[in-house]
């Protein structure tokens, strides 16, 4: 009687090298990267995709020229605004209320308080200023290209480490 013993090759997956923590990680670090792209771009007047905003409209600009937009005084007198670019910085406390948060499956961009002198939070004063010129808080085609590297980036090293292949001769 003739034995034959034939060992064949095993592929294995290892699920414990995908762990959610290391995505959650990366939205929480594109978001900040958005989060500064935004801001940079808003402080020239620009939406999400580097267009233009809409401009004020006039009864708000005369507000600014009279420095009676809300939130327009400072602690030591009025202060200097500017009408033009756009750059939701007559107070700059919706701008600032902006942060990232960490969340239990990624992170999200969002604001945070109330705006003084007023009744609204700051997150209603976005959804109002959204309204008014849209694009200026979302992803623009350069982040989604961005988060797309580099989550295919983290997906193709967690790949490599989760499929091993063993050779049994």
């Amino acid at each position: 009687m003739i034995k034959i013993d034939v060992k064949a090759d095993k592929l294995t997956i290892d699920l414990s090298q995908i762990k959610l923590k290391d995505f959650v990680d990366l939205a929480q670090k594109e978001m900040h990267n958005t989060k500064a792209r935004l801001e940079s771009n808003l402080s020239q007047g620009k939406d999400a995709n580097g267009k233009g905003l809409p401009g004020y409209s006039e009864s708000y600009k005369e507000q600014i020229r009279r420095n009676r937009a809300r939130g327009g005084t400072g602690k030591t007198g009025p202060r200097k605004t500017q009408e033009k670019p756009v750059n939701l910085l007559v107070t700059g406390e919706m701008r600032r209320s902006r942060k990232v948060k960490k969340i239990s499956n990624g992170a999200e961009l969002g604001f945070h308080g109330s705006h003084a002198g007023t009744r609204l939070s700051n997150s209603a004063l976005a959804g109002v200023q959204l309204g008014m010129r849209p694009g200026w808080h979302e992803f623009g085609k350069k982040d989604i290209e961005r988060i797309q590297k580099s989550l295919d980036k983290l997906v193709d090293e967690k790949v490599k480490k989760l499929i091993k292949v063993t050779k049994n001769t």
